[in-house]
């Protein structure tokens, strides 16, 4: 399974990079043809291959925003809790890229003065919560959001039920937990980090992280289908997940900050156009934040606040990317600001 699933993520990579690639092309023909063609063989490949062994997806929406700022939207296959096609509205879950969000947050903080990238969260947690050092080092905001905290992917209390961890058992480990070396000196992949950026935001606001989502990021930018719960109305327009065969239904987080995010593509598209720069009118400072390149991972890959990736090619193109997964659901979106577009897939994936 693990090797469908690796599938099934680069096929949403290659659709990404395909259409942003492409993207620059229409600049210049003034067709998408050969995009919605491009688009179409991949992802067909797997919704509909009948000699394809198992790499499937029943439910795929690619969301690409022109650099027009024209959306265009292609609907894959089935929801299977409708048994309808998915749409521009439909809901799904969309993993890890809820970081970008978080570090939209904590950066509409630090363009308002309230907080600061190179210092440490510990102020804005609540009484009796600390982080760890190393030698007296202490992890900051921005080693929080660029995955350099030196904290571990998982809690290691984490048993892997999100709707079972409390924030007495993430509090537990925080406090007890050892540092393998100081912080800023490593990047290692960590959803801690950004559960305890996401600690800070509601500490410090006296907001739920909801709120603090919709007040920030989702009402300004038109996205009323992103959050962490959702109305009753919502709720019939989610795109069932699949793990293991079963069907899974949306986790409910104690913890956030990390993941959690449910959206669509409309809404999706919405935030591209103010992370590609298209829209310059809103969180325009926060984005320069976010998109900054912080530290090198590989050679010519940067990560941002929030971003796995900032890949700068040898002609001047850069690329943006965040990924999420889980829950049976596979999301990627991928942005330019030459030209200004980008990219969106969500789908219902093996997992």
């Amino acid at each position: 399974m693990k090797n469908k699933t690796k599938s099934f993520i680069i096929l949403i990579f290659i659709v990404c990079v395909f259409t942003v690639l492409l993207l620059k092309e229409i600049t210049k023909t003034k067709t998408s043809d050969t995009m919605e063609l491009t688009i179409n063989s991949i992802v067909s490949y797997y919704i509909d291959n009948p000699n394809n062994k198992g790499d499937t997806a029943s439910a795929v929406v690619v969301g690409i925003l022109m650099p027009t700022g024209d959306k265009k939207v292609f609907s894959y296959g089935v929801n299977p809790a409708t048994g309808k096609k998915p749409d521009s509205q439909s809901i799904f879950h969309i993993g890890s890229i809820s970081k970008t969000f978080t570090a939209l947050l904590v950066s509409s903080n630090v363009v308002n003065g309230k907080m600061k990238l190179e210092e440490p969260p510990d102020a804005y947690l609540s009484s009796g919560i600390t982080t760890p050092s190393f030698d007296g080092k202490k992890m900051t905001f921005l080693d929080l959001l660029i995955h350099s905290s030196g904290l571990p992917k998982f809690p290691t209390n984490f048993k892997g039920d999100v709707s079972s961890y409390t924030p007495t058992m993430f509090y537990d480990f925080l406090n007890s937990y050892q540092l393998p070396y100081a912080p800023g000196t490593k990047l290692l992949y960590s959803n801690v980090g950004f559960q305890v950026a996401g600690r800070a935001l509601v500490d410090f606001s006296g907001k739920t992280y909801d709120q603090l989502i919709k007040e920030v990021i989702a009402d300004p930018l038109k996205m009323p289908n992103t959050s962490m719960s959702l109305s009753d109305n919502q709720k019939e327009k989610v795109v069932t997940g699949y793990k293991n065969g079963s069907s899974v239904p949306l986790p409910e987080f104690e913890i956030f900050g990390a993941g959690g995010l449910v959206s669509n593509a409309d809404d999706m598209l919405n935030l591209l156009k103010v992370l590609s720069g298209l829209d310059k009118s809103l969180l325009s400072e926060e984005i320069q934040l976010v998109t900054t390149s912080y530290k090198e991972r590989s050679p010519g890959v940067y990560v941002g606040l929030g971003l796995d990736s900032i890949v700068k090619d040898d002609i001047g193109n850069t690329f943006f990317i965040k990924g999420g997964s889980g829950f049976g659901y596979k999301a990627q979106i991928l942005f330019s600001n030459n030209p200004s577009s980008g990219v969106v897939v969500l789908s219902k994936a093996l997992d």
